[in-house]
């Protein structure tokens, strides 16, 4: 008499499985996007039991056990955490990934970062091409702890 989810992992199974068919043709890779069902344990494990190989979330706490990526600009403050914790983060602030490759630099790690580009909504991303250009030259030739793994919308 109260409300219930069912959760049936045999489709979401399914449904990977066929995504996966029609991506993997075309070399695409599938990042399966956690937030929906706030990083559930048995349905992320469903994800990655059919071969994803990525798993994205806006909540550190939701990803920490699996090869994943921080899908939201993370602040200044939670740097060691996401160096810790994220294998890749989204990026848009010269600040912030000066502190995430600070972080990387005491952890002894290689931090993956995505520069992402604004479309026109103001709600993300570098808006201005060269202060892109100046963050992408900065993340190559000296933030050695950070590594340019691409450019995101």
């Amino acid at each position: 008499m109260y409300p219930c989810i069912h959760i049936n992992l045999d489709k979401i199974a399914e449904n990977v499985r066929v995504m996966k068919d029609l991506t993997e043709k075309h070399h695409i890779e599938i990042t399966g996007v956690t937030k929906v069902f706030g990083g559930e344990e048995r349905i992320a494990q469903t994800l990655v039991n059919q071969g994803i190989k990525r798993l994205g979330d806006s909540r550190i706490e939701n990803i920490r056990n699996y090869e994943n990526l921080l899908i939201r600009m993370p602040s200044i403050s939670e740097a060691r955490e996401v160096v810790q914790f994220c294998d890749v983060s989204v990026n848009s602030e010269l600040e912030t990934l000066k502190a995430l490759n600070q972080q990387a630099i005491q952890l002894k790690k290689k931090h993956k970062v995505i520069l992402m580009v604004d479309l026109g909504d103001l709600r993300e991303g570098f808006w201005d091409k060269d202060e892109l250009l100046e963050a992408a030259l900065l993340t190559e030739n000296e933030l050695h702890n950070l590594k340019l793994a691409g450019i995101g919308t």
